[in-house]
């Protein structure tokens, strides 16, 4: 039989990931940088999971339009928000759909301790959700990229059956 403290942990795992959901803007507030380590703050729109992996997708957005080329830019602009419950990115924000950022769900349940580290601010539009979807996959078939650039783009745009084979899962 399990502990009282194994069913407070299932409890807050099963609480936490249920809160995860396409779509939300969360503000994280110690992102390590995957390629430097680097910690620092910043906005994170969720754009797919896959389940299998245990694997979250995620685009962090910018207000610097200079990181986002044109061709893989996707703009979010305020009216692209609603149900919105924390303080948002002012003005015009910005998605480079090139660099995709995955979360493991145990990354996701070590943001939330302590509490405040990993906060939901809203949802976009699932319209917005769609553009970005669509110029990921645009990506994939218009741009020379890498293998594994390719299938985190198939993944964030929805396209995770592809993703997925390549692990044999």
């Amino acid at each position: 039989m399990a502990g009282l403290t194994d069913l407070a942990e299932i409890y807050f795992r099963t609480n936490v990931l249920k809160s995860i959901l396409i779509r939300n803007v969360y503000f994280h507030k110690l992102s390590p940088e995957g390629d430097t380590g680097r910690v620092k703050s910043k906005y994170k729109v969720l754009v797919n999971r896959i389940p299998e992996l245990e694997t979250y997708i995620f685009f962090a957005l910018t207000s610097h339009i200079s990181t986002c080329p044109s061709h893989v830019r996707c703009e979010i602009n305020q009216g692209d928000y609603h149900e919105k419950v924390g303080r948002y990115p002012d003005g015009i924000s910005y998605i480079n759909a090139e660099k995709v950022i995955t979360e493991s769900v145990d990354s996701l349940i070590s943001y939330h301790r302590p509490p405040d580290e990993f906060n939901f601010l809203g949802k976009i539009l699932q319209t917005k959700l769609n553009e970005i979807r669509s110029k990921c996959k645009e990506i994939t078939t218009t741009r020379s990229i890498g293998s594994d650039v390719r299938d985190m783009l198939l993944a964030a745009s929805g396209e995770a059956a592809e993703y997925i084979r390549k692990f044999n899962i």
